[in-house]
């Protein structure tokens, strides 16, 4: 199995599978830090690869940039001139007024592991940008992946085996494997949602592989799974990871769990009894493999293997064992990912969705408007004298009134209705596939109903309420914008009127009453 193992890895790290794989996780790393431009640099192998066309007048500011994160094997932020170390300014090792005109923010993430970096993850900018810190651990991650495909060897060389013969008769069948099982690798390395790699998996494992079932579970938080992948969805019943360890997966050491000796197998068959008469129930021809990143365990996957593939796929065999950790970093990436895009999505403050889910979710509606026969509903919110109150309270307490406002609108809400922080202190309810009649009644009972809301700041009750404005499409426009500046200019009539009112939107000109 040496020499097995070796020969996959040589084919692994072959210059064009290498290029791909680092193509397509560049991509990745592109969506996740919202910047054009982004490049692996590798000074000993003066090797480049870079995403989109990063301009030449920005390459060499990027290599010194670089050539700092690779001498302190430090991650470096730079999103403003101002936070360059003091160092860069006094030796003029980046140019001010140039990374101020090309580069306004810069990204530089070590590869391979420490101590023995062999270069750095680019992440740049023309405009202002900024990383959260899951941004930078998610970055940081594919920094390591892209460092441990650019260490593995280049060339092949002959691996040493105590039987030649057996070695070169199964050469050809064993690489065939092996680019099999790169194949899935590298479109599971351009999985962006776990609905692409549902998709990944059941196309390549069932075209690439001789399987007869297979099972992936997650674990998205640390005391919580659910089994996101099962193929074919009504015949199996997967045997728990207990029959195929004996104990869980988190406590095995090598990483890759094997079929346990046959009596506890028998042991376990009293517990938990299994139908030898199926082939699907014989658990030697099961493989478990607990999937890690960075010691932290994301997830179980199972397979089970056609009978004949036994011999090519024995209980520890590395072929399994590399497709197991590519999936792992797949889903620990796709983790992350839905992490970082529901809070892209969610005002950090209310917890409400934000504008940028508001205009995405009535961009879809509005679809189904155009189709005809469906109506969809705004109401656009705002707070009376918000600005008084925080100048009485202070900010803390005008946070605590919004706060309050936002559970006070998600408990008021449909299951089907999208509540959204606008900004300020402006809130959007979107109402779909409702009449103007009720649209209307819906309004005026928020309007009414946070008279009865208590609000205590400190020891002080405080009242508070809302001017609204209300439109539907596609009466008052067939597009968002348009219908968002209907409910608004209906929302600024209520203030004009007084305030602590709703106020539908005028019928557009030219059409009958």
């Amino acid at each position: 199995m040496e020499a097995r193992a070796y020969t996959l890895v040589v084919f692994a790290a072959s210059p064009s599978a290498v290029q791909q794989r680092i193509q397509a996780l560049l991509t990745v790393v592109s969506q996740l830090a919202h910047v054009p431009w982004v490049e692996v640099w590798i000074p000993r192998q003066s090797w480049h690869c870079r995403l989109a066309a990063v301009p030449a007048s920005t390459h060499a500011i990027a290599d010194k940039l670089a050539s700092q994160v690779l001498a302190t094997g430090q991650i470096i932020l730079i999103d403003n001139v101002q936070q360059l170390p003091h160092s860069y300014r006094q030796t003029q090792v980046i140019e001010t007024a140039a990374i101020t005109h090309q580069v306004h923010f810069y990204g530089g993430f070590p590869l391979g592991r420490s101590p023995d970096f062999i270069g750095v993850l680019s992440v740049m900018s023309s405009q202002p940008e900024t990383l959260a810190p899951e941004q930078q651990q998610a970055i940081a991650t594919l920094a390591g992946e892209m460092g441990d495909l650019l260490t593995l060897p280049r060339s092949p060389v002959t691996a040493p085996t105590p039987d030649q013969s057996l070695w070169h008769s199964e050469n050809a069948s064993f690489k065939a494997i092996c680019q099999s099982v790169m194949r899935i690798s590298m479109a599971l390395q351009r999985c962006l949602s776990f609905e692409d790699l549902h998709n990944h998996l059941i196309t390549g494992l069932t075209k690439e592989l001789p399987l007869q079932a297979f099972e992936l579970t997650v674990h998205p938080h640390t005391h919580s799974q659910q089994r996101v992948f099962l193929w074919p969805t009504t015949t199996v019943n997967v045997p728990s990871s207990d029959a195929l360890l004996g104990h869980p997966p988190d406590s095995h050491d090598d990483g890759l769990l094997s079929a346990p000796p046959s009596n506890h197998r028998l042991e376990q068959t009293t517990r938990n009894p299994i139908n030898l008469e199926s082939p699907l129930d014989d658990l030697n021809l099961w493989r478990c493999y607990p999937l890690k990143v960075h010691n932290r365990h994301v997830g179980t996957f199972k397979v089970c293997l056609q009978r004949e593939a036994l011999l090519q796929y024995p209980a520890r065999g590395e072929v399994l064992n590399n497709l197991a950790d590519q999936i792992g970093a797949t889903v620990y990436r796709l983790i992350l990912l839905h992490k970082l895009q529901a809070e892209n999505l969610q005002d950090p403050l209310t917890h409400l969705f934000n504008r940028r889910h508001m205009m995405g979710m009535l961009s879809k509606l509005m679809q189904r408007v155009s189709y005809g026969h469906y109506q969809v509903g705004l109401i656009m919110l705002d707070l009376d004298h918000f600005k008084g109150l925080n100048d009485t309270y202070g900010h803390d307490a005008g946070d605590q009134v919004l706060r309050m406002l936002g559970l006070f609108l998600k408990g008021h809400a449909r299951p089907n209705d999208v509540v959204c922080r606008f900004g300020g202190e402006e809130f959007a309810l979107i109402l779909p596939g409702l009449t103007w009649e009720i649209l209307e009644r819906r309004a005026n009972q928020l309007c009414r109903s946070i008279h009865y809301l208590s609000l205590k700041v400190g020891e002080a009750p405080v009242q508070i309420t809302l001017s609204g404005g209300f439109a539907i499409a596609p009466l008052h426009g067939k597009t968002p914008s348009m219908l968002i500046k209907a409910a608004d200019e209906a929302l600024y009539e209520a203030k004009r009127q007084g305030r602590d009112r709703v106020v539908g939107a005028a019928r557009p000109s030219g059409l009958g009453s």
